[in-house]
């Protein structure tokens, strides 16, 4: 990766919405907002967290498949994304409450080496909503912590590289024996009902036996065919909170 990479200019904030509004309104089947699910022009929305991931671009789905995030339990053994039923800090505080449960995945989606007939290889995508006090760490330490949470303690020589990714946000890269990580941060991120933007932690993670210039290829293909808006998607009825 390059330092202070600039990825294509992919969103706005009205074009990202809209993006997003339309995959999840052809997608249809009431999927809850902080699952999401992919609409026939084979992109995936996330309303909740305003995020999109074109999994067309460069042929992306004909070599990695994403978990279904109705399904997630039909996933390789040991591949499984968490399904929860709990509160997510939709407001920001820094506190979980009742109120703001939410049906999401841990982590947000999965994509499946389809040569591997095992979960061995596999790219993650995962947004973390930073929120009382977490959300005034520096991108450095944030990017850390999620370096000791997704791959492995650090060795103390990490190298991280500097991106911004589009349209605007600040970024921190890492290789490493078996993985690749990226954390970008998303501050300023209008939900549902808070007063006040919350910040995300979206997190893109790459995990194989060996990292091959192809994977490596794919990686960067994914972080940028990845868009993220500062806007959450229209409330149904039945998220309400």
């Amino acid at each position: 990766m390059h330092t202070r990479r600039q990825l294509p200019h992919r969103l706005t904030l009205g074009l990202g919405m809209l993006t997003v509004g339309l995959v999840l309104g052809a997608a249809g089947c009431g999927t809850s907002r902080y699952v999401g699910s992919v609409g026939p022009s084979g992109v995936y929305g996330n309303l909740g967290y305003g995020l999109t991931l074109n999994l067309q671009a460069g042929e992306l789905s004909a070599r990695w498949k994403l978990v279904s995030p109705d399904a997630p339990e039909e996933a390789p053994p040991g591949a499984s994304p968490e399904a929860l039923n709990a509160p997510l800090d939709l407001d920001g505080d820094g506190e979980l409450e009742g109120r703001e449960t939410m049906r999401h995945l841990r982590p947000t989606l999965r994509l499946i080496a389809r040569s591997s007939s095992v979960a061995a290889v596999r790219l993650d995508v995962d947004v973390v909503i930073l929120g009382g006090a977490e959300a005034e760490r520096p991108l450095d330490e944030v990017a850390r912590a999620a370096r000791v949470e997704l791959a492995g303690a650090p060795t103390g020589e990490d190298a991280w590289t500097e991106l911004r990714v589009a349209p605007s946000f600040h970024a921190r890269a890492l290789s490493g024996p078996g993985f690749r990580l990226a954390v970008i941060d998303q501050v300023g991120f209008q939900g549902e009902a808070a007063a006040t933007p919350r910040r995300h932690s979206v997190r893109v993670l790459l995990v194989a036996p060996e990292v091959t210039p192809a994977l490596a290829a794919d990686f960067e293909l994914v972080l940028g065919a990845l868009s993220l808006a500062s806007q959450a998607g229209p409330v149904s009825r039945q998220d309400k909170w």
